[in-house]
């Protein structure tokens, strides 16, 4: 992984880079890791916005499949055809 160094002269590495300068700036204070309640609201959150848009998303392919393909419905009683 390629190392850069920062203005404090420590290095850094290209995924270090890329993270969100808030975490950066979090980790370098050194504060208190969020607590598990905070933890498991958040991610509760946003696994009910992901839900949504599952449910969203499903719609939508639905009705394109339903736009774009013939569907035959068929009644089979199990009487082979009699």
């Amino acid at each position: 992984m390629k190392k850069e160094t920062c203005q404090h002269g420590e290095a850094r590495s290209s995924v270090q880079r890329r993270l969100d300068p808030g975490v950066l700036a979090r980790r370098r204070r050194r504060e208190k890791p969020a607590s598990d309640r905070a933890v498991a609201t958040g991610v509760l959150a946003l696994n009910s916005s992901m839900l949504r848009l599952y449910d969203e998303s499903l719609e939508k392919f639905k009705q394109n499949m339903r736009d774009r393909v013939p569907i035959i419905l068929a009644l089979f009683t199990g009487q082979a055809g009699r």
